[in-house]
């Protein structure tokens, strides 16, 4: 009986000894998968980490939308002068519209209006003509000539009619005719003083119809350029939205400068601290499989909504973002200068 009691208690105590050193190893061993564990993680955390993002091409200075000018919305598009892929000069005509026809002939009429006028002024500053005061002295000659003779016959029948040798109708008839004479002679005289002196009051008339026919051929050029839309930059013809015939409204076609290709990256905000100006950055374009390089040029201010979409099915699409604008390298960004708005995959460093 002692011997089974004694045997039952060094089993129990083999037991408790056994289980004491397999606890003391499983400590041991957790303790070392714990300091391996931590050890990556923290060398992970002293590693600046790359920032990833999604990202769009273009040019720099972003894609301009151009249209027809404020106050001509029902303007229709008359004749396209550029292509797409065509390099443009700024101030070079990109469209005409179909008032151009119209407007030219409004200015052509009112160049003509200006010469009339000016013509007028020629006149009214040179006097009348040599032959017409000529002509008026002439005539007022003739009538003084006139006058004279017919005083004569005046002064003949006054005797004649008080002693009955000549008709009173006659002689009335002459009186009559010598007051006409100096009527018309007075009339004469006056238009010969008129034409042979320059009024000041007519030329300053003169000169303002010339000054106001001058501003109507300044409204109708101006009416005129409206007609011709031309390129406010230098660039590259994108895209033509609208055809001959159609309504020309605020988009016909998008002009944007190639030849410095940039990328827009929609930084998470939890991330944009991490992003510092001249940061390098590779840009990858999935559907080409390529990849480009650049530098970060510029961290924008304003918090907004992401704008591209992204096949994660997990990703959260209210998530606010930052944009940031990174330059591309030069031969970089001759390869991309095709590409604009395409989608890409931004790897910040």
């Amino acid at each position: 009986m002692s011997r089974t009691i004694l045997r039952l208690i060094l089993l129990h105590a083999v037991v408790i000894a056994g289980s004491g050193i397999c606890y003391y190893l499983g400590r041991k061993s957790n303790h070392a998968l714990s300091a391996q564990a931590t050890t990556p993680a923290t060398t992970r955390e002293r590693t600046p980490q790359q920032i990833h993002a999604l990202g769009r091409l273009e040019p720099q200075d972003g894609v301009r939308s151009i249209g027809s000018p404020s106050g001509l919305e029902g303007a229709r598009l008359d004749r396209m002068l550029v292509k797409e892929g065509q390099f443009v000069r700024i101030g070079q005509a990109l469209f005409l519209l179909d008032s151009e026809r119209r407007s030219r002939s409004q200015m052509r009429l009112a160049e003509g209006v200006v010469k009339i006028q000016e013509a007028r002024l020629a006149q009214v500053e040179a006097g009348a003509k040599a032959s017409e005061i000529e002509a008026h002295q002439a005539t007022l000659q003739r009538l003084r000539q006139e006058l004279i003779h017919a005083e004569l016959l005046v002064a003949k029948s006054r005797p004649l009619a008080q002693t009955g040798d000549l008709a009173r109708k006659e002689s009335d008839e002459r009186e009559l005719r010598v007051q006409t004479l100096r009527a018309e002679i007075a009339r004469a005289s006056s238009e010969l003083d008129a034409i042979a002196e320059i009024r000041p009051t007519d030329i300053a008339f003169a000169t303002a119809e010339v000054h106001h026919s001058r501003e109507s051929v300044g409204r109708a050029r101006v009416e005129l350029s409206y007609s011709t839309v031309r390129a406010p930059m230098d660039g590259v013809v994108l895209r033509i939205h609208s055809r001959q015939g159609e309504l020309a409204g605020g988009r016909v076609l998008e002009l944007g400068d190639t030849r410095q290709m940039v990328a827009i990256a929609e930084v998470y905000e939890s991330d944009i601290r991490r992003v510092k100006v001249g940061r390098s950055a590779s840009i990858t374009l999935p559907a080409l499989r390529e990849t480009l390089r650049g530098r970060v040029e510029e961290i924008g201010i304003q918090m907004g909504k992401r704008d591209l979409a992204t096949t994660d099915p997990v990703a959260d699409t209210e998530t606010r973002v930052v944009r940031v604008r990174i330059a591309l390298l030069p031969d970089d960004s001759q390869r991309a200068a095709q590409l604009t708005n395409m989608q890409v995959e931004v790897r910040i460093d």
